[in-house]
């Protein structure tokens, strides 16, 4: 198939992600950067520059670079901050604009589990989404079920409720899709293009779990 940019279309980051995604040969690779401030607080102005010198073909700016309040560290310089999520989960974080771990969780055991409410669905602002549409294309924030699990829940809590099937866990999960599937539809209804979906269920030597359990 002939290129669309090989015969003067307009060349927007839009263009250029649907070409690569189509296999029409882009006029170049797509360039897309993950909004952590790891590293612009690691490495300040000069990957700053680099960001702004090369600019992504996501809707996405850096322009400030985020840095910790001194409330956070220690009496011995040591970063270390509690932050509660909008699932009731609270992380602890060591290194600045790194995920953390969860120290403490919004209920203890599948049957606490039942009264449990979900937090309220994204907000999207669809004229904001449309306006972005015009040079880009638009995606969503990843949709997890198998991190949410061990982020909601103790890790090795989850690996024994998976391998026993254990009810409490197989009807929270029946309402953990039930509520990102009504969000799925929030972001389609707002014109998102992309919906992302990302699970890690590997170490570097094996799957978490048996695939024989999926």
């Amino acid at each position: 198939m002939i290129s669309l940019f090989n015969k003067g279309f307009n060349v927007t980051s839009r263009n250029r992600m649907l070409s690569a995604i189509e296999f029409r040969n882009p006029d170049m690779i797509p360039v897309v950067y993950h909004p952590s401030p790891a590293g612009l607080y690691t490495h300040g102005k000069k990957l700053l520059s680099l960001f702004q010198y090369y600019p992504p073909d996501n809707p996405i700016s850096f322009d400030v670079i985020t840095t910790p309040t001194g409330a956070t560290f220690d009496n011995y310089g040591n970063y270390n901050e509690i932050r509660k999520d909008e699932w009731g989960v609270e992380w602890e974080y060591r290194i600045f604009g790194i995920q953390g771990h969860p120290v403490k969780y919004p209920f203890h055991g599948w049957e606490l589990a039942k009264s449990y409410k979900f937090p309220a669905l994204p907000s999207i602002d669809s004229e904001k989404i449309a306006k972005q549409r015009e040079g880009y294309l638009v995606c969503s924030e990843v949709i997890s079920i198998w991190e949410r699990l061990y982020a909601i829940q103790p890790m090795e809590q989850i690996l024994m409720d998976t391998l026993t099937e254990d009810p409490g866990l197989l009807s929270f999960l029946d309402r953990l899709v039930e509520y990102w599937l009504s969000a799925i539809y929030n972001m389609l209804d707002a014109g998102i293009d992309v919906v992302m979906f990302g699970d890690d269920w590997g170490t570097q030597q094996a799957p978490l779990i048996s695939p024989k359990l999926l």
